[in-house]
């Protein structure tokens, strides 16, 4: 199934994902009506079924509704050729007349079915848009990629795993790589057996760890990074640092009863 970028963003906007303010249309009039009422200054895009519209001419910023007009008219009714239709192009019968943003950064976000993996897979990127498939070819490893298990659905983990190379640093890359290394065998049952000769001391210790470090690193960064309140960052730190260790539930009766 194929869709438009208005739709998938009426999609998006369903489930409270925010989208700039705009709307279709499918003459130069409605384009420049639309452009009027967001205050002149729009991008006017071609909605077609292929990529490369910014390089083909298909996605213009324009400072007047009347300039909207033209560049709707100079679209709408006409074939657009890209790297991606062949020579013959594929007809644009709407355009999306949207409202201009400041771009600070630009992240992209997908979701494919890989067969191979037979599940669908999440792929994140800095680099992309237009060029993506050239970052694909000359510089893979600016994708990063999750396979996603469909008997347990995409994970909190991957999120994190995600968001770490996006905004964090290496330094959280690392403790959360570590932090479900070293228990992944004790929540999947193959280290669930309490070596009688550790300490519970070392036991207490290995348990509550990792949980700390993900407090440490989450509250200083969301003070520092998203700028929250020092009270803010130390409370989205705890949070973090519970819900991260979901392994710790089952262990906490031997915790509590060393504590005890």
């Amino acid at each position: 199934m194929k869709i438009h970028e208005y739709q998938a963003k009426e999609i998006l906007s369903r489930f409270k994902v925010p989208i700039p303010k705009g709307s279709t249309a499918s003459t130069p009039q409605q384009a420049r009506d639309i452009a009027r009422s967001l205050g002149g200054k729009v991008v006017v895009k071609a909605q077609v079924h292929a990529g490369g519209r910014g390089k083909a001419g298909g996605v213009k910023v324009v400072s007047s509704p009347e300039e909207a007009e033209q560049v709707a008219a100079s679209l709408l009714n006409r074939n657009l050729v890209t790297f991606q239709t062949g020579p013959e192009g594929v007809p644009v019968r709407k355009v999306l007349v949207e409202e201009a943003m400041d771009i600070e950064r630009e992240l992209y976000l997908g979701v494919v079915i890989d067969e191979r993996a037979r599940g669908a897979v999440v792929m994140a990127s800095e680099a992309g848009g237009i060029e993506i498939e050239e970052v694909a070819a000359t510089s893979p490893e600016k994708i990063l990629r999750v396979t996603v298990d469909p008997s347990v659905g995409f994970q909190p983990f991957q999120g994190r795993k995600l968001a770490y190379c996006f905004f964090i640093t290496l330094l959280g890359i690392i403790i959360d790589w570590a932090y479900f290394e070293l228990t992944w065998d004790t929540h999947f049952g193959k280290s669930a057996v309490w070596i009688p000769a550790m300490s519970q001391a070392l036991q207490f210790v290995w348990l509550l760890l990792p949980m700390v470090m993900i407090f440490l690193v989450n509250a200083a960064l969301s003070y520092s990074y998203l700028k929250l309140e020092r009270r803010q960052a130390i409370i989205f730190g705890a949070v973090m640092g519970v819900f991260t260790a979901p392994w710790l539930l089952p262990t906490l009766p031997y915790v509590w009863g060393w504590v005890g």
